[in-house]
C-alpha cells in the first residue's frame, strides 16, 4: 500500500472512530460481526415499526416471533 492511500484509510478511520460522518453512508468493516452490529443500529433508527410474519432458525423451523425488539435486549 503507497503512503498516499494508507492516510486517506487513516483520515475515513479517525473520521469514523470521531463519529464525524453521515452515519447512512456505506461503511467497510474488518469483521461480519461489526457489520452486523452496524446493520441492526441502522434498522433500529430507521424502522420503528417492524412485525415480522415468522423467523426460522438454522434448521428451518419457525421459531416464535418476538414481540418488542427492544424489551427483549434490555433483558
Amino acid at each position: 500500500m503507497i503512503e498516499e492511500d494508507r492516510k486517506k484509510f487513516e483520515k475515513c478511520h479517525q473520521r469514523y472512530l470521531n463519529q464525524e460522518y453521515r452515519p447512512e453512508a456505506l461503511h467497510l468493516f474488518a469483521k461480519n460481526a461489526q457489520v452486523h452490529e452496524h446493520n441492526e443500529q441502522m434498522i433500529d433508527k430507521t424502522c420503528t415499526d417492524i412485525r415480522p410474519f415468522c423467523e426460522k432458525d438454522h434448521n428451518n423451523k419457525e421459531i416464535k416471533a418476538k414481540k418488542d425488539k427492544q424489551i427483549q435486549k434490555n433483558k
